[in-house]
């Protein structure tokens, strides 16, 4: 009942926000499963940064994000994060998507994907997040 209502109080530009935030978690969930990883790396390198027609609070943002996110089953951190690189671009924000692979106390192979703003990490953030060796960082670009 506390969703229900946590949505009606959202501004028509919040709820709209959160519409964005919960097809692109579905688009890339999909978009993972069916194309391939460096085409989809290449459509994310240098996404430009728009310049939104209404500006909400950054931190308001990503709560919505957060929130869409806990909506939606079956995302991975990587979906996770593709989606809100995306959605955060659009919104004039400048996210930088970090991917980053290590061995776990079995020596398997394990990789996580995060998304940070300004240094600190918005999504994607867990404990031992230093563990991991980060691959390239994809950065999104200031419009032309």
């Amino acid at each position: 009942m506390a969703r229900i209502s946590n949505f009606f109080g959202l501004s028509m530009t919040e709820k709209l926000f959160l519409a964005r935030g919960i097809f692109l978690l579905i688009a890339w969930r999909l978009r993972l499963q069916f194309v391939p990883f460096n085409r989809l790396l290449t459509q994310l390198a240098g996404q430009p940064l728009a310049q939104p027609a209404a500006r909400l609070e950054r931190q308001r943002l990503l709560w919505i994000f957060r929130a869409a996110c806990r909506l939606i089953p079956l995302t991975t951190c990587l979906s996770r994060a593709m989606a809100g690189y995306i959605l955060l671009c659009r919104y004039g924000l400048a996210p930088t998507l970090h991917i980053g692979v290590a061995k776990d106390p079995e020596q398997e192979l394990a990789a996580h994907a995060w998304l940070t703003l300004a240094g600190q990490v918005v999504v994607g953030h867990i404990p031992d997040l230093e563990r991991f060796r980060e691959l390239p960082p994809i950065v999104s670009r200031a419009p032309k």
